[in-house]
């Protein structure tokens, strides 16, 4: 993934969960770099040594909408507003009867694994909440 379609995303997210419910104040990054990073470890081990100039841009890219908070211990934590939106989706998507049977006293049922055309719907305009619509790239309430 580019580091522009990450921020394309992320500001698509703030809208989408918006639309959902979600009362959470997203602010632009001062600093440059992502809180999470959209790759696995192994795979930011690799493009340090082998792609130093692809690397070097998602370090520097700012301006993601991310949200921060301070525990009950003092640190301080936070999350951009695309893994806020990829963690409601990962939810939303569960069949209703998920959480109950008696395999959840036992230990629980595994995930479902997310498909790929799960992963592309999750950011079409089409997710966007009943009652509302897209205006200019943002999401707005219907007036009934």
């Amino acid at each position: 993934m580019n580091p522009r379609i990450y921020k394309k995303q992320a500001k698509r997210a703030v809208q989408l969960l918006r639309s959902h419910g979600d009362t959470t104040k997203y602010t632009p990054s001062s600093e440059p770099g992502v809180i999470d990073e959209a790759f696995p470890w192994k795979r930011g081990k690799w493009l340090r040594r082998h792609r130093p100039a692809e690397y070097g841009l998602w370090q520097r890219i700012s301006g993601i909408p991310e949200h921060t908070w301070c525990d009950w211990d003092g640190d301080w934590d936070g999350r951009d507003s695309r893994a806020g939106w990829v963690q409601h989706y990962d939810h939303a998507r569960l069949p209703a009867d998920y959480w109950e049977g008696p395999e959840w006293e036992s230990g629980g049922k595994p995930w479902p694994r997310m498909s790929t055309s799960d992963r592309m719907g999750m950011w079409r305009y089409s997710q966007i909440a009943p009652g509302w619509r897209w205006r200019g790239g943002r999401a707005v309430k219907v007036k009934a």
